[in-house]
């Protein structure tokens, strides 16, 4: 009877696991939107004020933490070569990834108003991107959690 109940809780603490993983992907995903929105913002103001180059800036901002986004920076500043230029997917879709790519290979290829003009458009369309991960995390992000540790509970009882 206990090595039942034991197989049964472990299926539902393996599916609620699974389930958890999914979320914090959702979770993750919208930090990364929110974070490249603070990354244009500062761009923005640096272009505006301080006229540093888009390396420079880009390393300052890329130290601040081991996100996928300082992963994306470190690509962009150690590429040689922008025709190669390409960026990992991890959790991002493709219209995503390519989006980001533009913001990117635009930074520095023209005067401070035009590149202030295209990273505000650039702004808009990442928090239109930030806004759709929010609620794809709000809608779907609990749900997996449960669906998970309700999966593992079938598993757990098929299995007996």
């Amino acid at each position: 009877m206990i090595t039942k109940f034991l197989i049964v809780a472990l299926c539902m603490v393996a599916g609620t696991m699974t389930g958890v993983m999914f979320s914090k992907k959702l979770v993750k995903r919208a930090e990364y939107f929110e974070k490249m929105l603070n990354l244009v913002n500062a761009i923005i103001s640096e272009v505006k004020f301080r006229k540093s180059a888009t390396k420079t800036i880009l390393s300052e901002f890329c130290k601040s933490d081991g996100s996928l986004l300082s992963e994306h920076l470190r690509t962009y500043i150690e590429c040689e070569d922008f025709s190669s230029f390409a960026l990992s997917k991890n959790f991002l879709n493709e219209e995503e990834k390519r989006e980001i790519e533009r913001l990117f290979l635009s930074l520095g290829t023209s005067d401070s108003q035009t590149q202030i003009f295209e990273l505000e458009n650039y702004k808009l369309k990442i928090s239109d991107m930030l806004k759709a991960a929010d609620e794809k995390k709000k809608k779907f992000g609990g749900l997996y959690i449960k669906l998970g540790f309700f999966a593992g509970l079938a598993l757990g009882i098929i299995i007996l």
